[in-house]
């Protein structure tokens, strides 16, 4: 069936189109964090920058610490259950830094991002 296109192609686009709207989602608010968390709270000007580091900075270092358990995961019980895993805490996730009132609930809900 040459007109068709092989499942495999259709799952690569699909997540690898997530995957891109993802991290675009989570970079393109970086300018504009500093600003955005000095309106949390009264924060000066180094506090605001302090948080705005803390913030950024939590992805990454929950990334680098929980990839190889949910490598581990993902190789025991599938990709698919992972997938599905990840996007449901993305959801919680980011809805959750949508309701941030302070800067260390950002902090928390940048952290478990990783973490669901």
């Amino acid at each position: 069936m040459p007109g068709q296109i092989a499942a495999w192609k259709v799952n690569l686009w699909v997540t690898g189109s997530g995957s891109f709207i993802n991290i675009i989602a989570m970079t393109i608010m970086l300018p504009f964090l500093p600003h955005y968390l000095g309106s949390l709270g009264d924060y000066s000007e180094g506090e605001t920058w302090l948080w705005s580091s803390l913030v950024y900075a939590s992805t990454f270092i929950t990334a680098a610490l929980f990839a190889p358990l949910w490598g581990r995961l993902s190789d025991r019980y599938g990709c698919k259950v992972n997938l599905v895993r990840a996007s449901v805490g993305m959801l919680i996730c980011m809805t959750l830094m949508g309701l941030a009132t302070s800067a260390w609930q950002m902090v928390l809900t940048r952290h478990a991002f990783m973490l669901g």
